[in-house]
């Protein structure tokens, strides 16, 4: 009597571990689901940043440029020499994808001298970033189901500028 109530015990207790198994899996599992979305919430969140930096220095660069081509730009009272024209003007639209596919995109106004230096600023930032998600991609490359949703696209809308 004794020993079938201690194999009956014994059979609980490994049914038990076997639950306490499963829910501990299933925890690690939404841990990693969890970690996955801060990830993925981070890099947008960086994006973001990105954009809005390259925003803000656009519309700096722009409203500088057209000043100065209007001669409205003035040092010691002396109105300044309009600048020759060597300033594109286009719309670029930047585009990003959410964790969950979904695609967003603005338009913000691009002012570009020939040797203003923005573009190239611009180009840097998003390679870097390009490169901070690529090295994040490798680290986590067995562990990351849809990583690749999160990818920027740049587009002119100017046909003569062949696509930035």
């Amino acid at each position: 009597m004794q020993r079938e109530s201690e194999v009956d015990r014994l059979a609980s207790l490994q049914v038990e571990l076997r639950h306490k198994k499963m829910r501990a899996a299933a925890v690690g599992r939404s841990l990693e689901a969890l970690r996955r979305r801060k990830r993925n919430l981070d890099e947008e969140l960086e994006e973001m940043l990105i954009v809005s930096e390259l925003r803000r220095v656009y519309e700096l660069e722009a409203s500088q440029v057209l000043q100065a081509q209007e001669g409205q730009v003035r040092a010691g009272g002396e109105q300044l020499v309009p600048m020759p024209n060597t300033v594109e003007r286009s719309v670029a639209t930047m585009e990003a994808s959410d964790a969950g596919g979904e695609r967003t995109s603005m338009q913000m106004p691009v002012v570009r001298q020939e040797d203003s230096g923005v573009r190239e600023a611009a180009q840097g930032a998003m390679q870097e970033g390009a490169r901070a998600r690529t090295a994040d991609d490798e680290d986590t490359s067995s562990q990351s189901d849809n990583h690749d949703d999160n990818e920027d696209a740049t587009k002119t809308s100017d046909p003569s500028q062949g696509g930035d």
